[in-house]
């Protein structure tokens, strides 16, 4: 066991990389973030022409903190817009469901806070409903995104019969075209699943193709010591069988030469880099994981050596053993991230956990068959675990430090 580890505190072997993963985002993810972008994109033309304009117009009739609040849901929908493509995507979560109830509980109040001696008009807020409600699209069910855009396209409407008694003109004649925007989120339902598909069949794609790079490295590697063999090595036995006795010195010199060269073939073959590229090597540790669960980056640039990612993949492939075998885990999951020739896989899991200072010597593997592996090709490991709070098991391997 790591000796001096401290329970639930990350711990770090010297000289290992600072590298932590990055988490790519699923194909929905990525769908997502990227359709309401271009809704609220598009939803930009409303707010700048014709929202604040009429806010100018309206900014008497309204208190302040009904203005402010209605500006408020304007400049989230201005930040989606700017910075969307880019946010965590549990903020932007919380935008997607917070902007439209801000806006469709203004609209209900609308005419409950309206300056009592101000002629009918159209609440300006009324302008931010279109794109507003359509991110309802990216959070609930189609049906709800529907029903709700349907409901809210009445909300003002509502607001001005509860609180006045009728319905002004203006109101009425808007309200239809409000409600009828629930062809907008109807549409973006549907490109919104088309992009998933897509981004799927790119994931599949991908996937298949770096499977395959990786199976012909392999095939390479394997075909370039079977020539070694069968020059080397399968030349000095056949002529070995035509002698009755002791073999002459010749021939223990070819047989000398022959193992010499059959050596440096494997030390040259776990030393070059070019036979394990970033996207190989990310792609051949996420497959050794056997998990359904692995998130995975890898950046352009130097490739791993094949023994490290060797030594890499059976030790995460140990740490996930581990979790199922002692931590009694239901969920465990890895991330693989591969950057500037330097690799890190970080498997974690929901399991009972432990405490690192009580474990006995050798629990788990991690004294050998983690930590061990990885010391020999001059990596790092640590882990951070306490009783009840899961367990993460970390391994890097950085060319600078080794």
């Amino acid at each position: 066991m790591f000796r001096g580890l401290r329970p639930g505190v990350a711990h770090r072997i010297p000289g290992a990389p600072r590298m932590s993963p990055a988490p790519s985002r699923s194909p929905r993810e990525r769908a997502d973030r990227r359709v309401a972008w271009l809704v609220v994109l598009g939803g930009m033309l409303s707010v700048v022409g014709q929202a604040l304009p009429d806010f100018l117009a309206q900014a008497a009739l309204f208190p302040v903190w009904w203005n402010a609040a209605g500006l408020l849901a304007t400049a989230a929908l201005v930040a989606l817009a700017a910075v969307g493509l880019w946010l965590p995507q549990r903020l932007l979560r919380v935008l997607w469901w917070s902007v439209p109830a801000l806006v469709v509980t203004l609209q209900l109040s609308s005419y409950a806070v309206l300056d009592s001696g101000a002629p009918p008009v159209s609440p300006w807020v009324w302008r931010l409903e279109p794109a507003a409600l359509t991110l309802l699209v990216f959070v609930a069910r189609p049906a709800v995104a529907v029903g709700a855009t349907i409901v809210a396209g009445g909300t003002v409407a509502l607001s001005a019969w509860m609180f006045t008694g009728a319905v002004p003109l203006i109101v009425a004649w808007n309200t239809p075209f409000h409600m009828s925007e629930i062809g907008f989120v109807v549409i973006f339902l549907g490109i919104r699943n088309r992009v998933i598909v897509l981004n799927e069949s790119e994931d599949t794609a991908r996937r298949a193709a770096e499977q395959s790079a990786v199976a012909a490295a392999i095939a390479d590697r394997e075909a370039g010591l079977a020539r070694l063999v069968h020059d080397e090595v399968l030349s000095v036995l056949n002529a070995a069988l035509m002698f009755a006795g002791p073999p002459p010195q010749v021939l223990r010199d070819e047989a000398a030469t022959a193992v010499g060269v059959l050596d440096r073939a494997i030390v040259e073959r776990d030393r070059d880099p070019r036979l394990v590229p970033a996207a190989v090597a990310a792609e051949q540790v996420r497959l050794a994981a056997s998990l359904p669960e692995v998130r995975v980056e890898q950046a352009a640039g130097a490739p791993v050596p094949s023994h490290v990612l060797d030594a890499v993949a059976a030790a995460a492939l140990e740490a996930v053993r581990n979790a199922h075998r002692h931590a009694r885990a239901a969920r465990v999951a890895a991330s693989v991230r591969v950057r500037a020739g330097g690799i890190r896989v970080v498997v974690s899991d929901d399991g009972v956990g432990f405490d690192p200072r009580a474990a006995r010597a050798g629990r788990m593997g991690l004294a050998e068959s983690i930590a061990g592996r990885m010391a020999d090709i001059g990596g790092a490991a640590g882990v951070e675990s306490a009783p009840g709070e899961g367990t993460r098991v970390w391994v890097a391997w950085d060319p600078a430090a080794s």
